[in-house]
């Protein structure tokens, strides 16, 4: 009997972490998103707490149960956005993407696309000339590794500037189609730019990898 009671007692607990931890990850998304709309008219030394807590419709006590500051919070929306990023392109070879990178851009925009306050934060903030460098570097260390993880005899200079060349391309027109008030279809957009990115590797890649 005792052992049934401790039993109940456990799985009641672990709902109860879990309601909390879904209370906990909606706030942050309502910060999250808060530090995104305010970044829209605002730098980020111009954004208080206050502005943060406002937007979200919370209180500060709130605030920082979840973060300390708002630089806190942008740090979280960086890494959160890059491992989301990072977490859908492991799952393609790093070698055969370059020739067929349209899944991959696909997937990426239909990701963007899923989370307006983000598209927007990207196209219209005041901190994305900040922050997309960032993004470029991560996906780009992260690609070469790989490469070189299967590769090691391979030109890493080399492969670094194909990386960075292309990936700085395509994100340059991801966020120029963000931008413009007139914007392509984003299938016809992937496929452009996958096809882009594909014929000018196609004819490098062999020298790459041997």
């Amino acid at each position: 009997m005792d052992e049934v009671r401790q039993a109940t007692s456990k799985e009641k607990k672990a709902d109860e972490t879990k309601q909390l931890d879904r209370r906990a990850r909606k706030t942050r998304r309502a910060i999250q998103n808060a530090l995104m709309q305010l970044s829209v008219d605002k730098r980020i030394n111009e954004i208080t707490v206050t502005d943060v807590t406002q937007a979200a419709d919370i209180n500060r006590s709130t605030f920082y149960l979840h973060y300390n500051s708002v630089y806190e919070v942008l740090a979280d929306i960086e890494k959160s956005s890059t491992d989301t990023m990072l977490e859908i392109v492991n799952k393609y070879d790093p070698v055969q993407l370059p020739l067929n990178p349209y899944p991959l851009l696909k997937a990426l925009t239909e990701e963007a696309d899923a989370n307006p306050a983000f598209m927007r934060f990207v196209s219209d903030s005041k901190i994305s000339t900040t922050f997309l460098p960032k993004l470029k570097k991560c996906f780009i260390d992260r690609l070469v590794a790989r490469v070189m993880g299967k590769f090691p005899d391979s030109d890493e200079n080399f492969l670094k500037v194909t990386v960075t060349f292309m990936t700085g391309g395509v994100m340059d027109v991801y966020v120029a189609w963000l931008r413009s008030e007139d914007p392509m279809p984003l299938e016809d957009l992937c496929k452009y730019a996958a096809t882009i990115v594909s014929q000018g590797y196609a004819n490098i890649i062999s020298s790459i990898v041997g």
